[in-house]
């Protein structure tokens, strides 16, 4: 069922990006009543980003992403200013 989108991504053709906060603002939504916790994002458009929680307790509250497949390759034609803002407005 996964098959398509892990060939989609060769050795190496992944970018990693990381964001800190003071306050995880992905913490406490309420769905159907209940206080949930966002542990990940999978993206479908474009496809090949995931976000996910990536904190460890005690410790800084993290968000990391992962862009993968030919959103790698858009991201792999700019210098890393541009990189950060395209990752940011993923992000947003």
């Amino acid at each position: 069922m996964y098959q398509e989108a892990l060939n989609s991504y060769m050795d190496g053709a992944v970018i990693k990006a990381s964001w800190v906060y003071k306050h995880p603002l992905w913490h406490n939504h309420l769905v159907n009543g209940k206080e949930k916790r966002i542990q990940e994002i999978v993206y479908t458009d474009p496809k090949g980003v995931v976000v996910m929680d990536s904190s460890k307790r005690g410790e800084e509250h993290r968000l990391t992403m992962f862009i993968g497949a030919d959103e790698t390759k858009k991201f792999d034609q700019q210098g890393e200013e541009r990189q950060r803002r395209m990752a940011n407005q993923l992000l947003t």
